[in-house]
């Protein structure tokens, strides 16, 4: 990764330095000055009052140029009456243009540090390294210093005033930059620095105001070589702890009816929402997440190692458990002290077929936005709904004569009852049987009609006597029928039968499949054939 780091280059009264920058690549052409040249009072334009700016500054304590570096208007490294002789010459004799102390040169910084510190220096920690050669070269290397993750530049503007050294970073950003920060490394070589002590300061944006600046004072004839740190206790420095994430909300089971009103993704898609804060805060939004219709909370471990974030979901019921059925929901989760950097999310969770393709993605956290969505498309039930639910006979007994009681399991049913049998598969399938439904002795056939209006299932039952004519008696038959790609829910079974007695009452009961598998509801009939 490469940057324009613009060097300006304030020069002090009489003192001569040069600065450069380490890993120099090259030197380009003047482009965007902080100041015009010559405009040492900084009113717009180069006049005479420049060089008498020029004079008061010199020799009678004036104000300084702004910025100090465009008092050196014949770039001799020196500010002095040489710099005032100059300006009048270019004024009334047609001399020279004056020139623009400042250089710019394009360098490679190094990649953003993300939280990882250079050598000896915590992330938590501002420093500053120092090498002197005794006579007048000092090298610089400001450790972790904090900038926005993805600059067009930074500036440096390096001020030598007698024995104080100022280095102001700055940077600049031609968009809106990241939406994150970052630590740097910045190499700095100042030459012409002659041996003394110096209070080196240095500046940046993002130091909150509540903090000690990065500065102290150096001998460096005793110590020509060291590091100063200072703490910081705001993002990009402070170190959070390591990263932990928690469910923080989630909707009910999302009706296939009533779900476009609460989600604009197609319940065939699971997704996943993610927004960043650029700082440490990772927003997810699991959509369409298929889980039991009653859970009592969906919750999630979600673990953060080496850059993976693993979210494992699973549910948590009360006292009256899980229904027997499926429902999507949305799960809002919040990953809290994450770090810009790459990641790659993935998301177990429930009610997926063996051929189902998981949430996995990778995300970039140092981008702008760091917002977006990933989705995978779902073919079963609860991505889609279950088709139209269809019925049938699936077959009946002979006449049971006295044997009444069914050998299936249904409990102490005496001839004198009609009862109906449940027992669904919590996914889309309910047997019904019909114990003790009255018949012909001898039909053709028996059969029935299955139909379905709203959440009612009405089976009417009949008989065919047309070949034989039937018998001039009644019995007791067992009906067995089967419903498929029933989705689970609260149900109303109705059996309308052929030979029911007047003021007997009909077989119907209301079920809710969500909460009862399997049962048994019988009526006590009073007529022929039940009884006998």
């Amino acid at each position: 990764m490469f940057y324009d780091l613009h060097i300006k280059i304030s020069l002090p009264r009489l003192v001569t330095i040069s600065v450069a920058l380490i890993m120099v690549f090259s030197a380009i052409p003047n482009q965007s000055l902080a100041y015009n040249c010559g405009d040492v009072n900084n009113d717009c334009c180069p006049s005479i009052g420049d060089a008498v700016y020029l004079i008061n500054f010199v020799f009678k304590e004036g104000p300084q140029p702004i910025p100090l570096s465009s008092g050196d208007v014949n770039c001799d490294g020196r500010i002095n009456v040489g710099d005032a002789v100059y300006m009048i010459n270019f004024i009334f004799k047609s001399g020279d243009w004056p020139c623009c102390a400042a250089t710019e040169v394009s360098v490679d910084f190094g990649e953003c540090k993300i939280f990882r510190g250079a050598d000896d220096a915590t992330p938590d920690q501002e420093c500053f390294q120092y090498q002197y050669d005794g006579e007048e070269t000092l090298q610089i290397t400001h450790i972790n210093a904090g900038y926005n993750c993805c600059p067009d530049g930074i500036d440096a503007v390096i001020t030598i005033l007698n024995d104080s050294i100022t280095i102001d970073e700055s940077e600049y950003l031609e968009g809106e930059g990241c939406d994150c920060l970052c630590q740097y490394d910045f190499d700095y070589l100042i030459e012409s620095v002659e041996p003394g002590t110096y209070t080196i300061v240095f500046t940046s944006p993002y130091v909150q105001p509540d903090e000690d600046p990065l500065s102290v004072i150096l001998d460096l004839t005793a110590n020509p070589t060291g590091e100063f740190c200072v703490a910081r206790h705001y993002y990009p420095w402070e170190y959070p702890g390591e990263p932990s994430g928690e469910v923080i909300g989630h909707t009910g089971c999302k009706e296939f009816s009533s779900r476009t009103t609460q989600s604009v993704i197609a319940d065939s898609l699971d997704c996943i929402e993610f927004s960043y804060d650029g700082q440490s805060v990772l927003s997810l939004k699991h959509i369409n997440a298929g889980m039991n219709c009653c859970i009592f909370e969906a919750v999630a471990d979600i673990d953060i190692t080496d850059q993976i974030i693993t979210i494992t979901e699973s549910e948590v019921f009360d006292s009256l458990g899980p229904c027997y059925c499926l429902c999507l929901f949305d799960i809002d989760m919040e990953i809290n002290n994450l770090q810009p950097d790459t990641y790659t999310v993935i998301i177990n969770e429930l009610n997926l077929l063996g051929e189902d393709e998981r949430l996995e993605f990778v995300i970039d956290l140092t981008l702008s936005p760091s917002s977006g969505s990933y989705c995978v498309k779902r073919f079963h039930y609860p991505w889609r709904p279950l088709p139209s639910a269809t019925g049938q006979m699936t077959g009946f007994t002979d006449c049971k004569g006295e044997q009444v009681q069914m050998s299936t399991g249904a409990d102490s049913i005496t001839s004198d009852q009609g009862c109906v049998v449940i027992d669904y598969d919590g996914y889309a399938t309910l047997t019904i049987d019909h114990i003790n439904a009255g018949f012909n002795c001898c039909p053709d056939t028996i059969g029935a009609d299955i139909t379905f209006e709203g959440n009612i299932i009405t089976i009417t039952e009949w008989e065919s006597t047309d070949l034989t004519g039937g018998c001039d008696c009644l019995c007791l038959y067992d009906l067995s029928f089967r419903i498929d790609d029933l989705t689970s829910g609260e149900y109303t079974i109705r059996i309308v039968e052929p030979y029911l007695s007047t003021g007997d009452d009909p077989l119907e009961l209301t079920v809710d499949l969500r909460q009862n598998q399997s049962g048994q509801y019988c009526l006590t009939r009073t007529g022929y054939p039940w009884g006998l």
